[in-house]
């Protein structure tokens, strides 16, 4: 009796662990399932902004309409409270593709993190203004950026930019002065 007993708890215990090993491979399979959704996510976030990045280098400055969700926000300088719409982002693109024809662009690094990609990149090209002294002057300007991305539903729904915008207005001639005293 007792080892009729004992074969029914050995019976019962391995029933249970099987049965345990059921619900830990299910709950295995469906967190594989996420990973790999996510996985996919982040893998067409990435194709997003390289697709923004090759689109506004041939001056398609019709990529805000197709990839940029219409409540979009640009944060320029990073540290700005005040975003910039989309619409006002295309006009920023317009004037940029204008006056840098041939703005060219190199991803240094670019990479996911859940629903926002990170993207450094390196640029250059020729900036044409019209001066005073030239009707048509030409300075040949490069510079970076970092840029942070979140996007949803495949669309770009914000963007933060750091650049070196101080290192850009001294290759086009600008120059920063102190304010006068009493002003």
């Amino acid at each position: 009796m007792g080892r009729t007993l004992g074969i029914m708890v050995l019976i019962a215990l391995a029933g249970l662990a099987a049965g345990c090993g059921d619900d830990s491979e299910e709950a295995g399979s469906a967190e594989m399932a996420r990973v790999e959704a996510q996985r996919d996510v982040e893998a067409r976030n990435v194709e997003t902004v390289r697709t923004v990045v090759a689109q506004l280098e041939k001056g398609e400055v019709g990529v805000f309409q197709r990839l940029f969700a219409p409540d979009f926000k640009l944060y320029y300088p990073s540290s700005s409270v005040t975003p910039v719409s989309r619409e006002d982002a295309m006009g920023l693109a317009k004037m940029m593709v204008t006056a840098v024809p041939d703005l060219a662009y190199s991803v240094l690094d670019i990479f996911p993190a859940g629903d926002r990609v990170v993207l450094r990149l390196a640029f250059q090209g020729t900036h044409r203004a019209a001066t005073e002294e030239k009707p048509y002057a030409l300075t040949r300007i490069e510079g970076g950026a970092l840029i942070l991305f979140r996007l949803r539903d495949g669309l770009i729904v914000e963007e933060i930019i750091d650049g070196d915008a101080l290192g850009l207005f001294r290759q086009l001639g600008l120059e920063l002065r102190p304010k006068e005293r009493g002003r």
